[in-house]
């Protein structure tokens, strides 16, 4: 299985046992990923359609699938930008943008997507309809985000700021000095006990 974003990704079904994971037939490089259904006897279930592994920019928890980058055929892919998402049955609707500049990530949380732009310095939340909520644009180069408890927690600033916003989009606090920032992940429903993961704080590890 090679490695997603260099992590592995999987998701598993509780409910059979199955998981569903982004695999590469390709030995070594990057090439087409699929989604994959697994059975726990490691039998292939069900496979998706072929996605350019660049195109893929986060996976739609909350319905199944994944998001990606559509329209324009070009390798990279040029602007204006849409998504789409990505399922065992192909390309479904609605489609979200355009963006003027190339998403980075694309998260969902209940009924919101949400799209970070590091390059427009932005985020927007969108409903599942496709429809614009809200544009944040109090962001310095947004990498990405954890939603929870009518807040939301966001890497930015070259992943060496983690910052925290109200739903309305005020700055609830800023905490910079880190290295190397990846990851922020909520304990449901709390409002905190976020996990950080970084290679320096202040200089030490």
């Amino acid at each position: 299985i090679r490695a997603w974003r260099d992590e592995p990704f999987a998701l598993v079904d509780p409910a059979d046992g199955t998981f569903v994971a982004l695999l590469s037939q390709e030995t070594w490089g990057y090439g087409p990923v699929q989604l994959t259904k697994i059975g726990e006897d490691g039998t292939v279930l069900q496979r998706g359609p072929q996605i350019v592994h660049e195109r893929v920019i986060g996976v739609d928890t909350e319905y199944g699938g994944l998001w990606v980058l559509a329209g324009s055929p070009t390798t990279p892919p040029q602007p204006p930008f849409s998504i789409e998402r990505m399922t065992f049955d192909g390309s479904q609707g609605p489609q979200l943008g355009p963006f003027p500049s190339r998403p980075r990530m694309v998260s969902t949380h209940g009924k919101t997507i949400w799209v970070l732009e590091p390059d427009q310095h932005r985020i927007t939340r969108l409903d599942r309809a496709g429809r614009v909520e809200r544009q944040y644009g109090d962001m310095n180069r947004p990498t990405d985000l954890a939603v929870d408890a009518g807040s939301f927690v966001v890497i930015e600033a070259s992943q060496t700021q983690l910052s925290k916003f109200a739903l309305d989009g005020h700055a609830l606090w800023r905490i910079p000095r880190f290295q190397s920032l990846s990851w922020v992940l909520p304990e449901t429903g709390t409002g905190g006990g976020w996990q950080i993961f970084a290679r320096r704080f202040q200089g030490r590890p």
